[in-house]
């Protein structure tokens, strides 16, 4: 066997870095086997493989069309992305509980809300769309349970390993699957892609309705401008789950949903979509002039009968709009209230959209911060999926066990959905996530340089050299003293404010501010001297220190004039007597005669091992 669990390591690593899913490799995991194994497009895999774990027993799905009259085959994968023993067995001990969830679609059921995951939410819209599209009964379907894994202990010893799982799988299957030819499998990639030739999968085709023309600008990029019906929007949305928002700037903000434009845009839909006394109140064209567009990105675009025809879609902007529209959707169509979605309504409402016809990643970047700017977004989104952004986060995860986070609100929607997987997966960070501004700052801010003006502006430090200078490789070794380094950042200017309380001779400074100073003066000296520390206070990100957390209490010790004497420099060279005022906190005099006290000024923190 030429191919090896390394190979396959390395093979799902770089389809990471290409595809990004979930919070690693291991996530990508099972999308890169629907890819590698069924020729599945990427942005399909990902809607049937999200990743993340969510502790129901799947991790992705593939529905095996065979030849005419041959009964589709459903393949209900979990993926091990471990060579342990003892993880195969708990995924094939796992499929119990996944027996009963596939057992509830297949006999009509559907999925209760508050089990829902995203994976088991596509799998019941596609056994749907299998049965009401293409007319195939869903008691036809072969089961396929499989765990696909990277141990190479062999067949002989997997078998034996798995004897009890296997006969408890046997019970469930035979108690609630029992009209269906059922079968469990333990996969080793490589021993099914031996001989395997690579081969680009085909695209999906998406049609969405369209009224609009197409517009060319000077360097040939091409894109439609006009309306489209936001009812194919949200079932594109059906089909592809969250991945459809992959190369947008945040995720959906679970924080605004009942309130601002998200509440006003359910009531739009309300008055549009539900007849009170037999007439609903709003036209549904009025909801193109109420509500902004979406943009969406696509590599093809074909118009043909006032369809647009796109393939592998991507929302750079509108992704609370659409999803905001499928939540209030389904969660009506749900009840059994006796309120009633008007169908014909549902269908005319439009809404102005842009379809960008690109395969250019640096123009989709582009168009998707420009898109997004009138919501205030953060100068590192357009650093999101860099390669070393990803790297570094899957180095967060599995070497300490802490959640990084590169995009908006990615950490609050995970915990929200799986907080069980935040605290297994990211103990270090359950309350709270590192994010890529803020691990920027710090960095900067104790790096020899830029100067502390620009340290404390992240928009400056996600540009070009200094984006390169801050996340180089050499600072981004000992991820413990980057943890430390912005636990520092944070608590600064609260031990800053306790020690002003105290002394007279601190009036009129302002924390937040000279925060930035003293981290640059204190980290070096703390690396230097008090290398314990770094180890200390470096194994997790806290989330709230307050008075008495021993961080704050240790750093306030540390300003004193037993210590760094930082308390006394601070008075000594920032503050003016003649005008009885204090110099700007980012006065690189004062700074540099402030390090050159302690021999500080070329003292490098990132070179220390």
């Amino acid at each position: 066997m030429d191919k090896s669990a390394e190979w396959v390591r390395t093979q799902v690593a770089e389809y990471y870095l290409n595809n990004p899913i979930g919070s690693g490799p291991h996530d990508a995991f099972c999308a890169w086997w629907l890819t590698k194994r069924w020729k599945v497009e990427p942005l399909l895999a990902s809607a049937q493989a999200p990743g993340g774990n969510h502790d129901y027993g799947l991790d992705g799905f593939h529905i095996e069309q065979r030849l005419q009259g041959d009964p589709p085959i459903l393949h209900l994968i979990q993926a091990k992305h471990s060579s342990s023993l003892q993880e195969v067995k708990n995924a094939a001990g796992g499929f119990v509980r996944t027996i009963g969830q596939v057992a509830s679609m297949l006999n009509g059921d559907g999925i209760k809300p508050i089990e829902a995951n995203p994976t088991l939410e596509r799998l019941h819209a596609a056994l749907r769309r299998l049965r009401d599209e293409n007319a195939i009964p869903l008691d036809k379907l072969l089961l396929r349970f499989e765990v696909i894994h990277l141990c190479e202990q062999g067949s002989d010893v997997l078998s034996k390993v798995l004897k009890n799982s296997r006969e408890k799988f046997d019970e469930a299957a035979d108690d609630e699957l029992t009209a269906f030819e059922v079968s469990l499998r333990q996969i080793f990639p490589p021993e099914e892609l031996e001989g395997d030739e690579e081969v680009r999968p085909a695209k999906k085709a998406f049609p969405i309705r369209f009224g609009g023309e197409i517009i060319a600008d000077s360097t040939a990029a091409r894109f439609f401008a006009g309306f489209g019906n936001l009812s194919d929007l949200v079932d594109m949305y059906g089909l592809l789950g969250d991945a459809l928002f992959s190369k947008n700037v945040r995720s959906y903000l679970y924080k605004s949903e009942n309130k601002g434009p998200a509440l006003h845009m359910r009531d739009s839909l309300r008055r549009a979509c539900i007849p009170v006394k037999g007439a609903i109140r709003d036209a549904p064209e009025r909801f193109a002039m109420l509500h902004n567009g979406i943009t969406l990105s696509a590599s093809h675009v074909m118009q043909e009968d006032g369809i647009l025809i796109l393939r592998e879609p991507n929302v750079l902007n509108g992704c609370q709009t659409v999803k905001n529209a499928a939540k209030w959707h389904a969660e009506l169509s749900a009840k059994k209230s006796g309120v009633a979605i008007d169908a014909v309504a549902w269908k005319s409402i439009r809404v102005p959209i842009r379809v960008l016809i690109t395969r250019d990643e640096e123009l989709v970047r582009d168009v998707t911060i420009s898109n997004n700017r009138q919501n205030a977004i953060k100068p590192s989104a357009c650093r999101v999926n860099d390669r070393i952004q990803l790297s570094l986060a899957e180095r967060f995860k599995t070497e300490v066990q802490v959640f990084y986070e590169r995009q908006e609100a990615s950490f609050m929607n995970l915990k929200r959905s799986d907080p069980r997987h935040v605290e297994d997966t990211y103990p270090n960070s359950f309350d709270k996530p590192i994010g890529m501004e803020e691990l920027a700052v710090a960095i900067a801010t104790a790096s020899l340089k830029p100067a502390i003006s620009v340290a404390a502006k992240p928009s400056d430090l996600f540009e070009g050299d200094q984006y390169e200078s801050v996340f180089a490789p050499e600072k981004l070794e000992d991820l413990h003293l980057l943890i430390f380094l912005r636990n520092l950042m944070v608590v600064l200017p609260l031990a800053l404010k306790d020690l002003k309380a105290k002394d007279a001779g601190l009036d009129g400074l302002s924390t937040g501010r000279f925060a930035f100073p003293c981290m640059r003066i204190l980290s070096r000296y703390v690396v230097r001297a008090h290398r314990d520390e770094v180890e200390r206070f470096g194994d997790r990100v806290t989330g709230t220190f307050g008075t008495d957390h021993p961080m704050r209490e240790r750093v306030r010790q540390l300003i004193r004039h037993h210590h760094s004497g930082l308390q006394q420099q601070l008075k000594r060279h920032w503050y003016d007597t003649a005008t009885k005022s204090w110099l700007s906190a980012s006065d690189a005099k004062a700074i540099a005669a402030a390090l050159d006290e302690h021999s500080l000024l070329h003292f490098d923190v990132f070179e220390q091992r």
